[in-house]
């Protein structure tokens, strides 16, 4: 663990990226004192775009492909997607998406080549509370209508609760993607979920999803042929990691995963480090 703090009440688990962005650029920009001045800090200065109003936002970010188009996603279903001070209705999952607690709609990611491809993926809690993945077709600007497949089924539920459903996807070259899963709620991991190899809840998952629906594993993968283990499984022992960030030049994984009693946590995977690693819950927390 790199850092810890005091445990926050369950429902800031999830904070709208923007604000998040704000406070992050607010600390960047403020003054430092004592031995760290001699290091100068970037300056941030945000504005509001009037007319632009979001509800529950959890995540927002561009597709990579070279233009300004900032894509904006609310927890409840909908995908903006955002031009200058004009926003758009992008994509609309409220059908096929559950609303309860920390579930909903969590992330959406851009394939690497996306620019030529069109690919892109949402990871949602179905109406049963489990997690789906699935692909879209981007042709112009826009959703392509009926090009949806299921990419990846990850089952959460527990019928105790709506919470720990993980949520983040990141896409990588070579056609791979990860997806964070939370342990599927309830305190203490009541199924073991996290410590599980034959389960997908409480993971780090790398796949290679397929153009027409489905995946398939990268052989890399470190649990490839071990009886009984899940092989889309790539580090195992987290209990919500609904944000991380895989840094580009060093390939590390900086994974932020919700305490229960006592610690928050940060936790970095090196990218030279092989996979596999065990971040510890349900045995041990911080």
């Amino acid at each position: 663990m790199v850092r810890s703090m005091p445990s926050l009440p369950r429902r800031l688990s999830i904070i709208p990226v923007v604000l998040a962005a704000a406070l992050v650029a607010l600390v960047a920009a403020s003054p430092s004192s004592g031995a760290d001045r001699a290091t100068t800090a970037p300056a941030f200065r945000f504005a509001p775009l009037p007319g632009l109003h979001f509800t529950s936002p959890v995540w927002t970010g561009g597709a990579g492909d070279g233009t300004s188009a900032l894509y904006v996603v609310e927890q409840g279903g909908v995908v903006w997607k955002v031009v200058g001070r004009t926003r758009t209705r992008f994509l609309d999952l409220t059908r096929v998406s559950s609303h309860d607690g920390e579930q909903g709609v969590l992330s959406i990611a851009f394939a690497t080549d996306f620019r030529t491809s069109g690919r892109m993926y949402a990871y949602f809690t179905r109406r049963d509370g489990n997690g789906q993945v699935r692909q879209f077709t981007v042709r112009r600007g826009a959703v392509v209508p009926g090009s949806g497949r299921d990419i990846i089924t990850v089952v959460l539920t527990n019928p105790a609760a709506a919470n720990h459903n993980g949520g983040n996807l990141w896409a990588r070259p070579g056609g791979l993607l990860f997806l964070s899963t939370g342990d599927g709620g309830g305190g203490g991991d009541p199924a073991g979920n996290s410590q599980r190899l034959d389960r997908l809840a409480g993971k780090l998952l790398r796949i290679a999803p397929k153009v027409g629906g489905g995946y398939a594993v990268p052989r890399s993968n470190p649990f490839v042929g071990r009886r009984g283990a899940r092989a889309e499984i790539f580090a195992l022992g987290l209990r919500n990691p609904f944000r991380y960030s895989i840094d580009a030049p060093t390939g590390d994984i900086w994974i932020g995963d919700v305490g229960q009693d006592t610690r928050e946590e940060i936790d970095r995977l090196p990218g030279g480090r092989p996979a596999g690693a065990n971040f510890g819950w349900r045995r041990m927390e911080g």
